[in-house]
């Protein structure tokens, strides 16, 4: 308890105050000789939890077990941090109702990324007429990264017993996205590593996907511009196969 008083000057006994005066209780701000702020804190530093605002324009926040920084733009789509070199801006962090994006080496449309997943998927065999083969899986084992509208990717089968069920071309499917479908250029570059099991004159070569499809065919060694024939899979064999598709 201290003494205080009031606004006709008159000693007030029995006042406690826990704010910002000379009769409060308890440090709720310390500002150091160095004229720094602290907030709910009193170490200079990160390793306690608190708000400092440095005399040398530093803001240090550090927060146990939380987020010690929380942004929350209201109304419209755009940008909720918005960082500066010699005062001209340089990057965004954009906040929308849809999630989150980042400006990186510019702030023009073509510097946005608003992606970046990384995941796994089942590739498998399928075929352009029939209902789909009866294959013997001994591995299906796919893998990307997906940056923007880019996806990488990776993929390993191999089987020990194939009835193609149809006729007609061969398809790897299985690919979680579907390629983009307004330009040439979701074909991207795909291709082999390895493979073995197919017959006739048939190696394999490279893969392509179709403009808005997610299933790829695959192409031969003995003509790169040749669709792989179903009936040119063994009943047994595995290839290593990855790429990049825009979609």
């Amino acid at each position: 308890m201290s003494r205080a008083r009031d606004k006709a000057n008159s000693t007030v006994s029995n006042f406690a105050s826990t704010g910002i005066d000379d009769n409060a209780d308890a440090t709720a701000i310390t500002i150091d000789s160095s004229e720094n702020v602290l907030v709910g804190t009193t170490t200079n530093g990160t390793t306690a939890d608190g708000t400092v605002i440095r005399s040398s324009a530093e803001t240090l926040m550090t927060r146990s077990n939380g987020a010690p920084l929380l942004v929350n733009r209201r109304g419209s789509d755009g940008a909720a941090i918005e960082v500066r070199n010699d005062n001209a801006v340089v990057g965004y962090i954009n906040a929308n109702a849809s999630g989150m994006g980042v400006y990186l080496g510019g702030t023009a449309a073509a510097n946005h990324l608003d992606d970046y997943e990384i995941g796994s998927f089942t590739p498998s065999f399928d075929n352009t007429v029939g209902n789909g083969p009866t294959v013997t899986y001994t591995y299906q084992i796919g893998r990307y990264t997906k940056v923007g509208n880019r996806v990488h990717w990776t993929a390993r089968i191999s089987w020990s017993a194939f009835s193609m069920n149809g006729s007609g071309y061969a398809l790897l499917a299985g690919f979680p996205f579907t390629a983009d479908s307004t330009t040439a250029f979701s074909q991207g570059s795909n291709t082999f590593g390895y493979a073995s099991g197919i017959g006739g004159s048939d190696g394999l070569s490279g893969l392509y996907i179709d403009p808005g499809a997610n299933k790829f065919y695959m192409t031969t060694s003995a003509n790169p511009t040749a669709e792989l024939l179903g009936s040119n899979i063994g009943s047994a064999g595995a290839f290593y196969c990855g790429g990049s598709v825009q979609v």
